[in-house]
């Protein structure tokens, strides 16, 4: 699969900005960009995915959300003190 880019996976709906990690089912498979991040309110993220040669298989690209005030600054940190969060699953269908 060559390099893909998906576009509007997420639309922030809320008045603060929406810190965000990817991660995927299989991690020596994929390859994703950004891997943490904002999404100010408004606006669409967008993810780069590579996928390396492997077996045709389905995996799934998570992407985890946490409501925060609008002064948070690192997007990890946020993830590393177990925040509520909201879970999106994408799969990813290789032929």
């Amino acid at each position: 699969m060559p390099h893909r880019n998906l576009r509007n996976l997420l639309v922030v709906k809320t008045r603060n900005p929406l810190p965000y990690p990817v991660k995927t089912s299989d991690n020596l498979l994929y390859r994703v960009n950004p891997v943490f991040g904002f999404v100010e309110p408004g606006e669409k993220l967008s993810i780069d995915v590579l996928r390396h040669n492997g077996a045709e298989k389905t995996d799934h690209l998570v992407v985890l959300t946490a409501d925060v005030n609008r002064e948070a600054v690192c997007a990890k940190g946020i993830f590393d003190a177990s925040p509520p969060r909201e879970l999106t699953v994408v799969p990813l269908v290789a032929h």
